[in-house]
């Protein structure tokens, strides 16, 4: 099913009632202007009447002097949104606001920009969960080496970015999780660097993976990328995390360390992971450099998995210029001293050993393993319940202590529980800072079945009402770790 219709099939709203003492009146009209089918009318009201009922402290009413006025309306290929927010017996606006999107499916966004950046702003509730930075949280940078010999790892990145999130995201799910990418090229390439700077959104992070071409001869500039991410990247998390993806060294090594003598000093830890082609000079001098400052160096780990003539499987590992064979438990060293310095040679190379190659099944690396490596010293443990929903299982972790009362005593029944749902391999989870138990029953506005999260979560993860995106399910509470 499509992203739009699935959304605009599952909008209709459940209004939430406002504390005692904490509501002011609020009028609000929808008109939809030219190119919105009238259809959409109904749904679209409800959904901007339960963001205000449940982000701010004013009280929906159908007769009220202040008044919120919006429009959507298509214009050529996009749509339009617009807001003011007027007193009408004195004809002073207080807000104002417009916002452009693509697709009727971004709409939730459209409108989580325009209500927290432009109408509502100071009108937030304070135990808005989701729009707080709390001390234990992180921005994490990718910066990706995107030249001609990168072409490899790009690649894998865009086909299996789901998988070697997962690690990382399980373990920093107690903390809220800001993302950035910075891709960059060599000095006389048609650009040096591309940016896109932190949200807790990975919609435009994706986008721009995809888009990335490797290309370019000659070695990137990680000092220019280094300097361009220290001065123009947003950084505002306590933990900062930046994940470099390269096979070269810095051209100037000084320059280098004068910028790393900066990140020290904003706190923000390098890890820097060399691709296949790295020299043993740039491999050493990082190595020697992470020992004056915080950082890390890697080698990235090359599985590769080929189908031989006779139609059997063979299983190769390759790091830091060397080849071993995978045999059932052990590791047989192929290479024997013959260094071997870019993987794209290895097909050539076990041929020439006499290994009947038909073609190559697989290639796979270790990015997952490495983010978990590195990530896994700032993993909380919390309690975890195993939940069930239309035959598959999921856990969630728990760290507020009613929550974890209430769900131990609906053990083995039905209950509604949502929050930000994040891909996990083949399942998903939530980020256990924004677990929510509705209260009264859910209608459609945000309960979704877990099958439709799980088969497209990067969707759920980025779209949504609310920054970040809420969803609900129902599910069976199973067991407790």
């Amino acid at each position: 099913m499509k992203p739009i219709t699935l959304i605009l099939c599952a909008l209709f709203c459940l209004l939430s009632n406002p504390a005692p003492g904490q509501s002011r009146d609020l009028q609000v009209n929808l008109r939809l202007g030219a190119g919105i089918d009238t259809k959409y009318q109904q749904t679209f009201s409800q959904v901007i009447r339960y963001w205000i009922s449940r982000e701010t402290s004013y009280k929906i009413a159908r007769a009220s002097n202040l008044q919120l006025s919006l429009e959507l309306e298509q214009k050529m290929n996009r749509y339009l949104l617009r807001a003011e927010l007027k007193e009408k017996n004195t004809d002073n606006t207080r807000k104002n606001g417009h916002v452009f999107f693509d697709n009727l499916s971004d709409f939730f966004n459209a409108l989580d920009t325009l209500f927290y950046q432009m109408i509502f702003p100071e009108e937030l509730k304070t135990s808005n969960k989701a729009y707080t930075l709390l001390p234990s949280s992180f921005d994490i940078v990718f910066m990706l080496d995107s030249t001609g010999s990168m072409k490899e790892e790009l690649d894998y990145i865009k086909k299996d970015f789901r998988n070697m999130l997962s690690p990382l995201l399980w373990n920093l799910k107690t903390s809220p999780l800001r993302f950035a990418l910075l891709d960059y090229k060599n000095p006389m390439a048609a650009y040096r660097v591309h940016l896109v700077n932190f949200h807790h959104s990975l919609e435009q992070l994706i986008s721009r993976i995809n888009n990335i071409d490797a290309v370019g001869k000659g070695n990137s500039d990680i000092n220019y990328a280094l300097m361009y991410l220290l001065n123009y990247a947003d950084f505002k998390a306590a933990n900062r995390l930046a994940f470099i993806i390269t096979d070269s060294g810095p051209i100037n090594k000084a320059h280098f360390l004068e910028l790393l003598e900066k990140a020290k000093s904003m706190n923000i830890q390098l890890v820097v992971l060399g691709a296949d082609g790295i020299s043993v000079e740039d491999a050493d001098f990082y190595r020697q450099t992470f020992n004056r400052y915080p950082g890390v160096f890697s080698h990235l780990t090359y599985y590769f998995q080929f189908i031989f003539q006779d139609k059997t499987l063979g299983k190769f590992l390759y790091k830091d210029r060397f080849l071993r064979e995978v045999k059932e438990n052990d590791l047989v060293d192929i290479t024997l001293g013959r260094q071997q310095r870019y993987a794209r040679g290895i097909p050539g190379f076990l041929k020439q050993e006499g290994y009947p190659i038909a073609e190559l099944r697989a290639l796979d690396l270790n990015l997952g393993n490495l983010f978990d490596q590195f990530t896994l010293p700032f993993r909380k443990n919390v309690p975890l319940v195993v939940l069930e929903a239309e035959g598959r299982k999921m856990k969630v972790g728990v760290q507020d202590q009613q929550t974890l009362k209430y769900l131990r005593g609906q053990k083995g029944k039905k209950v509604n529980l949502g929050g930000h749902f994040f891909p996990y391999f083949d399942s998903v989870s939530i980020y256990p800072h924004s677990l929510e138990i509705p209260r009264g029953p859910l209608t459609a506005p945000l309960f979704q079945p877990l099958t439709r999260i799980i088969h497209n979560p990067f969707f759920y993860y980025n779209h949504g009402i609310f920054e970040p995106s809420i969803w609900f399910i129902q599910a069976t509470v199973k067991s407790f770790e």
